[in-house]
């Protein structure tokens, strides 16, 4: 039981010797960034934009006038987020940016189009 406890005073001396000030010198830089930031924009990062056209489809005739074709864009930000890694030559600060740019493609078919008697 005492080697327990000689062994928990020196990991607690160890901590506070080496890893405790990396931490707080780590914690008051994360604490800038997010301050730096005016206060009404801290919140309000992620977005998305994106656009498309559809259009009628009559590839050599084969499809009918209820076919569409469609390409659409999308960009979407999801904003950051930092954390700590640990590394052989001391903690590091790791800043990752989420973003997604997708591009869609396809065919539609409307059911509701109007229906023309041809007699």
């Amino acid at each position: 039981m005492e080697a327990d406890a000689e062994r928990g005073a020196r990991t607690r001396a160890l901590y506070e010797r080496l890893l405790a000030p990396v931490a707080r010198q780590v914690d008051a830089k994360l604490a800038d960034e997010a301050h730096s930031l005016p206060a009404q924009l801290r919140d309000m990062y992620d977005y998305a934009v994106g656009g498309g056209i559809e259009s009628p489809f009559d590839f050599l005739g084969l499809f009918g006038p209820n076919w569409t074709s469609k390409s659409e864009y999308l960009y979407i930000d999801l904003g950051s987020t930092s954390g700590i890694i640990a590394d052989p030559g001391g903690p590091a600060v790791s800043t990752t940016k989420v973003t997604e740019h997708i591009f869609r493609s396809g065919l539609n078919y409307h059911f509701n189009s109007p229906v023309v008697a041809k007699y």
